[in-house]
């Protein structure tokens, strides 16, 4: 028991660290676009859509204004996305490792940006988020937090990458 309460512990502080490197990357970006703070200040709900029918029912709800869409494929993305600027959200980001049919490389974005109204993409891949920010898309460099070592991978790479 008290392993296992000890291993909870260093987990929730781990997180804690994250969260606060996030955060902190989030808000204080040199050259980030202020209109994606507003966004998500004025609107700190984000919808995280993962089907068509988180889709409906994200876009019914007046009070969702930024959308992260987890889902689709490479026929169906820009259709997505399109429901979504439909509806009056005012920031759809993509997160391009999920979509079906995308390969990990860097052309994905330029794909996203000229085909879709993206306004921004989500992605684990420090390549992707910097193409992102090479075409002036909003970007969020997602990550996984497992323990000590990857915290420390992650500050590494958020200080080269800087995906906001």
């Amino acid at each position: 028991m008290y392993i296992i309460e000890l291993l909870s512990e260093m987990l929730y502080k781990v997180y804690r660290a994250g969260r606060s490197i996030l955060l902190d990357h989030i808000m204080r970006g040199e050259k980030m676009n202020s209109f994606f703070h507003e966004a998500v200040e004025e609107n700190p709900i984000i919808a995280a859509v993962k089907n068509m029918d988180d889709l409906k029912i994200c876009c019914s709800l007046e009070d969702i204004r930024v959308v992260f869409i987890l889902f689709g494929d490479i026929c169906s993305i820009a259709d997505i996305v399109q429901k979504v600027k439909e509806a009056g959200k005012i920031v759809a980001m993509v997160h391009v490792d999920l979509i079906s049919g995308l390969s990990s490389k860097e052309i994905v974005v330029d794909f996203i940006r000229k085909n879709t109204e993206a306004d921004g993409i989500i992605s684990t891949k420090a390549a992707l988020i910097k193409r992102g920010k090479e075409l002036k898309l909003f970007t969020v460099l997602r990550y996984f937090l497992l323990d000590s070592m990857a915290y420390e991978n992650i500050r590494q790479q958020q200080h080269a990458v800087k995906p906001i």
